[in-house]
């Protein structure tokens, strides 16, 4: 992981879609259900948990294990890092019943000093999530624990949000216009091919504020 803050800092979630479109690839687009508790900006390299449905075991007389038992480890693995970080906690399908994150668990994670946090489900604990400084995107607030329902299947792979494989460092960016996570890979190409675009871009909207025509400012050369 290099630092790209300089790069990330000047580009918009609207110029990473347009650079996959013009290298090709598919935009992984993760907001595209969730609803932002503060819009600002943010980017970092994903830390990733991926969640699933709990069933009980083979012996309807075992007790089934609790919420902490599923997720303290990771809990206690987390630490802050020398890079952004975004937590990226995904389902196959959107978790609305029960509740992902709540306000500890948030908390928490701003205190370490993630940069934002991508929820594939809901979140709880309004009041506590309202003091936090941390961009949360979610499909939005509700009241059930996940206690019994909902385990931990892995954590520092990869996870599903929006249909998308979010992989373990990938980069996110998010903004007001919405949450897209770009693939490790692919974030060299992405990068050099979504400031290229915000360059013409930046000069176009200077042009059209002093006067110019939008269609002669295409027609030269210029993006749309």
């Amino acid at each position: 992981m290099r630092n790209i803050s300089n790069i990330s800092a000047a580009l918009s979630t609207c110029n990473l879609a347009d650079a996959h479109d013009h290298l090709g690839l598919v935009c992984k687009w993760l907001s595209r259900d969730l609803t932002a508790t503060r819009p600002a900006r943010f980017w970092g390299y994903a830390d990733v948990v991926q969640w699933g449905p709990t069933r009980k075991t083979s012996d309807i007389k075992a007790v089934s294990p609790s919420t902490w038992d599923e997720v303290k480890s990771f809990v206690a693995e987390l630490r802050p890092s020398g890079h952004p970080r975004i937590y990226v906690s995904g389902c196959r399908e959107a978790s609305r019943d029960y509740v992902l994150l709540g306000g500890l668990s948030l908390t928490y994670l701003a205190r370490l000093g993630y940069a934002g946090v991508v929820a594939n489900g809901t979140i709880r604990d309004h009041d506590e999530v309202a003091e936090l400084d941390l961009p949360i995107w979610s499909t939005g607030f509700a009241v059930m624990d996940s206690q019994g329902c909902m385990k931990v299947e892995s954590r520092g792979t990869a996870c599903t949000v929006a249909g998308h494989v979010v992989r373990q460092d990938d980069l996110v960016l998010g903004d007001g216009n919405g949450v897209v996570a770009v693939a490790s890979e692919d974030i060299e190409a992405v990068l050099a091919t979504a400031t290229r675009i915000a360059g013409i871009e930046s000069e176009m909207l200077a042009k059209i504020r002093s006067g110019g025509n939008l269609y002669d400012l295409v027609e030269g050369g210029g993006h749309i």
